[in-house]
């Protein structure tokens, strides 16, 4: 019953003019934020008028020529991103300018939502690839083809070890190894991009120079360096965006006193 409701009420905010529509979303997410099971579905409300935004001038995008000249390397690229804004403008973009896109993510624990965020992915040609499943020769593959994966990294490294620990903010957090493993071992550039809100309803997809990473020929330090590195890109833009990230939540609570994780 969910998935059809849902369904008919993105529907309905794509066929609503905008300034009704965000007052629509805006009202309904405002209460379904007050109810902790249904939290997610403000971010899905925003997912149903997005495409219009290509249309009506309210996306901007800076940087483009960072992406591009990594393309050209001809050994794929991975975008660094992170939870901030409408990130899924992000993944929407890259397919809209034809780049074949993966994002490799949490599969979400409701099913018909989470057909929901993959269908809504894939009508942009961004393929779905869950953390779980995919193997580190599927993403070389990937990149040998010389295509993207997205990697938003901004969340702690599940799996029950604490691992890849740096300082955020002032504290340890484990950080997931995937941007800077992939990237030293398949050669492709790590490229930071992120989104923010603006004024006006409009939003802007940020793309900046491909990271350049420590090589100092001691592979353990350097492995850490490079994640202290991608996690500093992090710190600067939630210091200069703040109120724009979603997932400050237990972000520092997964780690005790003596820096194991407190969960599995």
């Amino acid at each position: 019953m969910g998935r059809f409701i849902f369904a008919a009420f993105a529907g309905l905010v794509r066929r609503l003019p905008r300034k009704a529509a965000l007052r629509l979303g805006a009202a309904i997410g405002s209460f379904l934020y007050s109810i902790a099971e249904l939290t997610k579905y403000r971010g899905a409300i925003r997912m149903a008028e997005f495409p219009a935004l290509y249309k009506k001038g309210l996306l901007a995008v800076d940087g483009l020529e960072h992406l591009a000249k990594a393309k050209e390397e001809g050994k794929g690229v991975i975008v660094l991103s992170a939870h901030m804004g409408n990130y899924e403008l992000l993944l929407a973009f890259m397919g809209y300018l034809g780049y074949p896109m993966h994002i490799i993510g949490v599969k979400q624990s409701t099913d018909w939502f989470n057909e929901f965020i993959v269908g809504a992915r894939e009508l942009f040609g961004c393929k779905m690839l869950y953390h779980k499943e995919v193997t580190s020769a599927q993403v070389g593959e990937i990149l040998a083809r010389n295509e993207i994966v997205c990697l938003v990294a901004d969340h702690h490294n599940y799996g029950g070890k604490a691992r890849n620990i740096v300082n955020f903010f002032g504290k340890p957090v484990s950080v997931p190894a995937g941007p800077i493993a992939f990237s030293t071992r398949f050669g492709a550039q790590l490229v930071p991009a992120y989104t923010i809100r603006e004024p006006g309803g409009r939003h802007r997809i940020i793309i900046e120079p491909p990271l350049q990473l420590i090589e100092t020929g001691d592979a353990a330090a350097d492995f850490q360096a490079n994640c202290e590195l991608y996690y500093q890109v992090y710190e600067r833009w939630i210091t200069q965006h703040p109120d724009q990230w979603m997932w400050s939540h237990e972000r520092w609570a997964w780690l005790d006193e003596n820096l194991q994780p407190k969960f599995a």
